[in-house]
């Protein structure tokens, strides 16, 4: 069942030479679909290849299924101030007790800042704080940086798809993180009105 309240996580960084800001990352709340929208447009944008979907697809989505990725799963999202610049999101899976990676993106302009440690970070929380045994994820290959990311964490290579995703990858690196190796999260639940939407 999703928590109520939201997981957050805080970094403080220095980009762009000298000029120090405040980046968070933060549950999405349903209201806040707009933002998912958004941020998910720009990473298939970025890096159509790196994605089970098509910015098309996304966009024509209807309200309700969106409300309902939102509502049913955990989706994150970081800012740098008010602007979003970055997503993850955890989500069900058919087996109880596995979770599932999946969405992690982070704008060119704020890669090497963190953000995609505290992106992983925030959906391995949830997924533990629910009791999720296992926490997998599907990679792309090819894509040595995400690869380098989610072995950081502790996840391991496991196999790989043997089905295209929506009709465009396949043979995609499966790999799996196991929750009952960690300490229970030490994070805060915020709680409160949402922040508003990008």
């Amino acid at each position: 069942m999703p928590m109520s309240g939201r997981i957050v996580a805080d970094t403080r960084r220095l980009i762009r030479g000298a000029i120090p800001f405040r980046m968070t990352v933060r549950r999405l709340e349903p209201t806040e679909w707009p933002t998912a929208l958004n941020l998910r447009v720009a990473a298939l944008t970025e890096s159509p290849g790196a994605f089970g979907s098509t910015v098309v697809r996304e966009r024509g989505l209807p309200l309700a299924t969106w409300q309902a990725r939102l509502t049913g799963n955990a989706w994150f999202a970081a800012f740098d101030a008010e602007i979003a610049v970055g997503l993850a999101c955890g989500v069900h899976t058919e087996t109880p007790d596995e979770r599932e990676l999946t969405g992690v993106w982070v704008a060119p302009s704020h890669r090497g800042t963190g953000l995609g440690d505290a992106l992983v970070t925030s959906v391995r929380d949830w997924a533990a704080l629910q009791g999720a045994h296992r926490l997998t994820l599907e990679v792309v290959r090819i894509n040595e940086s995400a690869i380098d990311l989610y072995t950081r964490h502790g996840f391991e290579v496991v196999g790989q798809t043997e089905t295209p995703g929506h009709g465009l990858r396949e043979n995609d690196i499966v790999m799996s993180l196991d929750l009952r190796r960690l300490a229970r999260p030490a994070v805060r639940i915020e709680r409160g009105p949402s922040a508003g939407t990008t």
